[in-house]
């Protein structure tokens, strides 16, 4: 559905692992990944769970919607940018990938979809 636009992604970010399209609930829409043989699809759904929780902050009017969350472990990065309130881009990168470069890259690239998904 989305291949064409999530392979671009990847393309243009140095160090990227895969990028996944994924609705509120965890299913995946699409995907993207350069390497099949990683668990991408289960760490994506555990990054959904974390959306999920970080959402109790946008009941705060102080705080509003909650539009990106990135997180660093010790072999990975994952930047979660919301596309819809009930979709999701998720990309997973090397540790020293840029971070500034990935997020402008979802961010135009959350326009194209959100066309596509509403």
């Amino acid at each position: 559905m989305f291949k064409t636009l999530l392979q671009e992604i990847l393309d243009r970010i140095n160090h990227s692992i895969g990028v996944l399209v994924l609705d509120s609930d965890g299913l995946v829409i699409d995907k993207f990944i350069r390497w099949e043989k990683q668990e991408i699809e289960n760490l994506a759904i555990e990054c959904i769970n974390l959306i999920k929780e970080t959402r109790l902050l946008s009941l705060n009017p102080q705080v509003g919607a909650v539009e990106e969350l990135i997180l660093q472990s010790e072999k990975m990065q994952f930047i979660l940018r919301a596309i819809t309130p009930e979709h999701f881009l998720i990309l997973l990168m090397k540790p020293q990938g840029f971070t500034g470069l990935a997020r402008y890259q979802l961010a135009k690239s959350c326009f194209k979809l959100e066309k596509e998904l509403l």
